[in-house]
């Protein structure tokens, strides 16, 4: 016969002789495990006891399945340092469609006394990374891109930023990015009221 015997997170798989008892296999991913217990708790008799335990096993496997769909959507909302060349290009993508001039001068790792220096890092941890933003066009559309960045599908924070509206032509900046990528400044039109955006956005990264 067979017996499951739990360890822990995990469970043995039992062979049960008159002779001796002996391993046949061993359980640890979480979802076979409480899978194991449930149905193992099903096959009991019917009594409250039984009926009790299988409902906290499903409670169990519920609230196991919830946390791993959460911690997926969280981990989707992450970039790696490989991918912040798309987050450079989706920012002036959403400067294009909000109508105003974008410049991204910097873009550099927060560091501070709880930063784990780079040699001790390992694959999969997280770092923040500040990138710096200034924008010209009409306060409004300024305001739109403002919102259009604080709802990007990552991982971040605007914790500061400043309007500043006049009422004469300013130079306009062009887009440039800080990967060594073609940049420079330029005249464009400005309406009559023109104003200008300085904002710091923090990007959290995972080390690949």
């Amino acid at each position: 016969s067979l017996a499951l015997v739990r360890v822990g997170r995990r469970v043995l798989v039992i062979g049960v002789s008159a002779e001796r008892l002996s391993t046949l296999c061993e359980i640890g991913e979480a979802e076979e495990v409480a899978e194991l217990l449930v149905n193992s708790a099903g096959r009991r008799s019917g009594s409250p006891r039984g009926k009790e335990a299988r409902f906290d096993e499903l409670a169990k496997l519920n609230e196991l399945r919830n946390s791993q769909e959460r911690i997926q959507r969280l981990d989707d909302l992450i970039v790696t340092r490989a991918e912040v060349g798309v987050v450079v290009s989706t920012l002036e993508g959403l400067a294009t469609d909000a109508v105003v001039a974008l410049q991204i001068p910097t873009i550099t790792e927060v560091v501070d006394e709880t930063t784990v220096p780079p040699q001790e890092r390992v694959p999969g941890s997280f770092v923040e990374a500040e990138i710096k933003l200034i924008a010209v066009g009409a306060p409004e559309k300024l305001v739109q891109f403002l919102h259009a960045v604080e709802h990007a599908p990552w991982l971040l924070a605007v914790p500061s930023w400043t309007i500043k509206s006049s009422n004469t032509a300013v130079p306009g900046i062009v887009p440039v990015a800080p990967a060594g990528l073609p940049s420079g400044q330029a005249i464009i039109p400005v309406p009559a009221s023109t104003g200008l955006l300085e904002a710091s956005v923090l990007l959290v990264l995972k080390e690949p």
